[in-house]
């Protein structure tokens, strides 16, 4: 209410006297709500606080005739005292508003506390809003708060994707809703950046778990695995969109066929990536014929970047038939100890040894299948190392030394020719040892 004392009028039909009251919006813009208070008290309790949060008295004093108007003695306004609630960032420091710039993919979440510091109580529960990048995003009603009271409340944890670039997200808790003396505290403004994805998976090709060379032999039934790694720990890929497999079959007429990679296709089974981002595609194609195949491969990560400009291609070959090319020793000659290459197509065999012998054909060493560790179709280098020693253990000394493959059981291995068998003639091969 307001009321008012002026001082008496020298001449009261000719002097004026009276208030004025003004409403003044949140953009500082001025509105004559009455232009003239002649009776007091006067009540101002109709005004919508929401609209006009601040008001403002004009005092009108005129004498057209003496030129001597009224003074003001005393003007006052009594009032019933609103809220006042602030975003306390003493209980949550300010600092978790500091957000360093995310990866796109990972995700982010806030936590508030808002304290009425006044002795009145909120009249209702209290509303808050989220606007993300100007737009409206979430809103909450949080419980009524009572004098000397804090209420606490948070934003979920939502995604970066899609928000690269520069952000900011708003907090505002009673927005001008219910009557209070300050709204500007209520609020706070949270910029946070977002970096692009743009860096390039890395595609991985396995044949039954190994990955092969341009060329190489591998079973007529491989297990064919496309794995592709990417360094976003956030965007997980899940489906197969991006990734392509084509594979070319051994016949002019063929073309290039297009293998499906989605549940419509039995051969093929599907690895979501888990918390290491490994995308994992495995496909068992139905028995190949004898041949030279291509494999050409791409594949992209959950936004799109492709692992290379151009496909991986890698050249293969079949053959359904037990071969074995000759062994040797790698490298030869050698001092310490050696490996065993060779290649194997058709079927992986039963049982077989190395013997070594001198060159007068005495076998002093014979290496069994058991000792030269896992073996498969295709191309093999043995984890075993021989070291130079004879059957108890004794070092063999410098020298030429003989060398042969003894298959073993039922299945019927043949010698394949290769360019690398010059060391190998009539089933024997030469070693060296120099120490």
């Amino acid at each position: 209410r307001i009321n008012r004392k002026f001082s008496v009028p020298e001449t009261p039909e000719s002097d004026k006297a009276y208030l004025q009251l003004h409403g003044i919006d949140i953009n500082g813009k001025d509105s004559l709500l009455v232009s003239q208070i002649n009776q007091f008290p006067y009540d101002i309790s109709n005004i919508n606080p929401a609209e006009f949060p601040y008001l403002q008295l004009s005092a009108v004093l005129k004498d057209t005739s003496a030129f001597t108007p009224s003074t003001i003695l005393r003007w006052m306004v009594n009032y019933e005292p609103v809220p006042e609630g602030i975003l306390n960032t003493t209980v949550i420091p300010s600092s978790e508003y500091i957000v360093s710039e995310k990866d796109e993919g990972d995700s982010l979440g806030f936590r508030f506390a808002f304290t009425n510091i006044s002795n009145k109580r909120f009249q209702d529960s209290l509303n808050v809003r989220f606007r993300l990048n100007g737009q409206n995003y979430l809103e909450k009603q949080l419980a009524k708060l009572e004098p000397d009271s804090t209420v606490y409340f948070s934003i979920p944890k939502f995604s970066t994707i899609g928000k690269t670039g520069t952000n900011n997200i708003l907090a505002f808790v009673n927005p001008r809703i219910q009557p209070e003396e300050y709204y500007e505290n209520n609020a706070i403004n949270i910029p946070f950046k977002v970096k692009a994805d743009r860096m390039q998976p890395v595609l991985d090709v396995t044949f039954d778990k190994v990955k092969i060379m341009n060329g190489d032999f591998v079973s007529a039934q491989p297990e064919i695995e496309i794995l592709l790694k990417d360094e976003n720990r956030f965007l997980l890929k899940s489906d197969t969109r991006g990734m392509t497999m084509i594979l070319t079959r051994p016949c002019q007429s063929c073309p290039p066929e297009s293998i499906p990679l989605d549940s419509t296709n039995a051969r093929v089974k599907v690895y979501p990536a888990g918390a290491d981002n490994l995308f994992r595609i495995v496909y068992k194609p139905e028995k190949l014929v004898d041949g030279q195949y291509r494999l050409a491969v791409q594949g992209a990560d959950v936004k799109g970047n492709a692992a290379g400009s151009q496909l991986f291609q890698v050249d293969f070959n079949v053959l359904d038939k037990n071969t074995i090319t000759n062994f040797f020793p790698y490298p030869n000659p050698f001092s310490t100890s050696c490996q065993w290459v060779f290649t194997l197509t058709g079927e992986e065999p039963e049982d077989f040894k190395i013997q070594i012998m001198t060159v007068t054909g005495k076998v002093v060493r014979e290496i069994f299948k058991s000792e030269i560790g896992p073996i498969r179709v295709g191309n093999n280098v043995s984890s075993y190392r021989w070291d130079a020693t004879d059957s108890f253990g004794d070092r063999l000394a410098n020298g030429v030394y003989l060398y042969r493959v003894v298959m073993k059981g039922g299945q019927d291995f043949s010698m394949r020719e290769t360019a690398g068998d010059f060391t190998f003639k009539k089933g024997f091969g030469k070693l060296y040892i120099i120490r």
